[in-house]
């Protein structure tokens, strides 16, 4: 059976672009052009990839913080409520926290600042207890609770960060 042809335009091989001068290929400065491209992209490529990585750094670190704060709130609400406030002799003591009267403790073992290391980071941590006062029925009680406030700060190639946590910590009422 003979083969039919379909009427139409023959599909050609794709040709090299031709120069003037009849030379194939392609020129020096189309060359330039698209290596210099290639570099901007890559170059830009780069520079999103350092970003990305610093933030995840910063966002990993302040986690860290974070799980800082966390840790010695509930470590300070595991203990006696009685028990939570500062010596006037330990340094760092303050009689006043914006405002408010820092829960004296005599003999407490807390330290109001300390430094810890998570992964090569230095967290400064400051732990305040002060009294709150609550008015009910024209009647105040100026230690009704403690207010514990945690606040985690460290610096690093971005700048300085801090995080910060409180709770309440309200007395155990008797029968």
């Amino acid at each position: 059976m003979p083969r039919r042809r379909i009427p139409g335009p023959r599909a050609q091989a794709p040709r090299a672009v031709r120069s003037g001068d009849g030379q194939r290929g392609l020129s020096i400065v189309e060359m330039m052009v698209a290596t210099l491209l290639l570099a901007i992209g890559v170059a830009g490529a780069t520079s999103l990839f350092v970003s990305a990585s610093r933030v995840t750094l910063v966002s990993e670190t302040r986690a860290d913080a974070n799980r800082l704060a966390e840790n010695e709130i509930e470590r300070l609400r595991g203990l006696d409520p009685a028990l939570v406030g500062f010596d006037p002799a330990v340094p760092g003591f303050r009689v006043r926290v914006d405002g408010d009267l820092t829960v004296v403790v005599p003999g407490s073992v807390l330290q109001p600042r300390r430094v810890v290391t998570v992964d090569e980071v230095d967290f400064t941590v400051v732990t305040e207890v002060v009294w709150r006062s609550v008015t009910v029925a024209g009647r105040t009680d100026d230690e009704a609770y403690r207010r514990v406030r945690v606040q985690v700060a460290w610096d690093d190639d971005v700048g300085p960060h801090t995080v910060e946590q409180s709770t309440a910590l309200r007395p155990e009422f008797g029968p």
